[in-house]
């Protein structure tokens, strides 16, 4: 799936209440996959200004949307998922 100029992603359903899965995750693990290509050295998008922008699009979409406050859903996914999907296991 391709990136859409808000920073969204149209294949993650942005709606959804996390449960056991959390299609939202997706977004966060692209994330990841977009500043690891930037800092990777020897990677062809180290350093490549299209790829920050891009994290960064993500980014602001994504705490924009407010999808990772609240009360609803599973906690887990808030509290402990989260921070899991934006740091390298």
């Amino acid at each position: 799936a391709s990136m859409s100029g808000s920073g969204s992603w149209s294949d993650v359903n942005y709606n959804e209440t996390p449960s056991g899965t959390w299609s939202v995750a997706r977004h966060l693990e692209r994330m990841l996959v977009l500043a690891q290509a930037y800092r990777a050295p020897g990677s062809s998008l180290n350093g490549d200004v299209a790829t920050r922008d891009a994290y960064l699009l993500a980014l602001n979409y994504i705490q924009a949307s407010n999808k990772l406050n609240g009360n609803s859903g599973n906690w887990w996914w808030r509290q402990i998922g989260t921070g899991m999907r934006y740091t390298p296991g």
